[in-house]
């Protein structure tokens, strides 16, 4: 199992949903 391969994911997916509520609130 890659377990930060998925931690990485995740953390890329949290900043990009991040940015979209800045852009769009």
């Amino acid at each position: 199992m890659q377990l930060r391969v998925s931690i990485a994911f995740c953390v890329l997916l949290a900043i990009a949903i991040g940015r979209t509520k800045k852009e769009r609130p």
